[in-house]
């Protein structure tokens, strides 16, 4: 890349090897190369939080008070950056559904989750039974608020954390793997999460408490 400042020609950096000039992002950034992590689920979670915090430092904006307005303009960029790439690898759900749409996977398209390949996109389909069980279980679920049963919810909730345990480990499993097949065994691992934290989000709503999915 060019250096605005110096206009030499130098590699991706964060700052010039020439004028130490702080350097803008050559297209997206990737938010595990941004931390200097590997691309997987398992992280050193400390270790990761101490790049995070250096990076933060040396590019943060009171650093570039007195600098010229594309410098300052730069900084921000940089620290926005790196404070979204933060949230999303501190985050196990947000981790593993960014880690899945680097391997082409978007769970939040408009036409359900799909995968881009080189013949275009594909569905990826959705784990079989998964509908039908989710629709038992909300209707049991409204049962047990229609007569005020609130031992029955509490029990519904127990049952579907552990399934979302179940399939959040699935998930982790196989992006750590990243073998065949394994990207679609993480798509239809994390979208039975989505299904499974919605049914646990409107049981915290009707007033039992269950806890988030809470893995490294």
């Amino acid at each position: 890349m060019i250096c605005w400042s110096c206009q030499k020609n130098v590699e991706a950096a964060e700052f010039c090897s020439g004028c130490s000039a702080i350097l803008p992002f050559e297209g997206r950034p990737d938010r595990f190369v941004l931390l200097g992590a590997p691309k997987r689920f398992s992280q050193d979670m400390e270790a990761l939080e101490r790049r995070y915090k250096e990076a933060a430092r040396a590019v943060h904006p009171d650093k570039f008070a007195r600098a010229d307005a594309q410098a300052k303009r730069i900084s921000t960029q940089r620290t926005v950056a790196l404070n979204e790439a933060w949230r999303t690898l501190r985050d196990p759900i947000a981790k593993a559904e960014y880690l899945l749409g680097l391997l082409g996977i978007d769970l939040g398209a408009e036409d359900g989750t799909v995968r881009t390949t080189g013949q275009g996109q594909m569905k990826v389909s959705v784990p079989e039974g998964l509908l039908q069980e989710m629709m038992e279980k909300n209707e049991a679920l409204m049962e047990a608020r229609f007569a005020d049963d609130e031992a029955t919810a509490l029990a519904l909730g127990a049952e579907v954390r552990a399934r979302q345990t179940v399939a959040m480990d699935d998930a982790i499993s196989a992006l750590d793997t990243q073998g065949p097949g394994d990207a679609e065994r993480a798509a239809g691992a994390l979208v039975a999460v989505r299904y499974y934290r919605r049914f646990l989000e409107s049981i915290d709503e009707g007033g039992a408490q269950s806890p988030g999915v809470n893995h490294g």
